[in-house]
C-alpha cells in the first residue's frame, strides 16, 4: 500500500512537469464591408481562443489581429 501511495505520487508530479499549460487569447480584427467595390463599413470581430502553441498567437498578429490573454 505504502509503495502504491509512492508511485501515485510521482506519477502525478511527473505528470505536472511535462504538462503544458493552455492560454486563452481575445482576438480583434477589422472585417471591411464592400458593396460596388466601395466599402460601406468597417466592423470589428472578435474572436476568442484557447492555445498552447505561442506560434499561433504570433501569426495571427502577423495578420493583423489584436490579441491579448484573456
Amino acid at each position: 500500500m505504502k509503495n502504491t501511495g509512492i508511485t501515485l505520487l510521482l506519477f502525478f508530479a511527473g505528470a505536472l512537469t511535462f504538462s503544458s499549460c493552455s492560454k486563452c487569447y481575445e482576438c480583434t480584427r477589422e472585417i471591411e464591408i464592400q458593396s460596388g467595390g466601395q466599402t460601406v463599413a468597417v466592423e470589428e470581430d472578435t474572436d476568442e481562443f484557447c492555445t498552447v502553441d505561442e506560434n499561433e498567437v504570433d501569426l495571427r498578429r502577423a495578420d493583423g489581429e489584436n490579441c491579448k490573454p484573456v
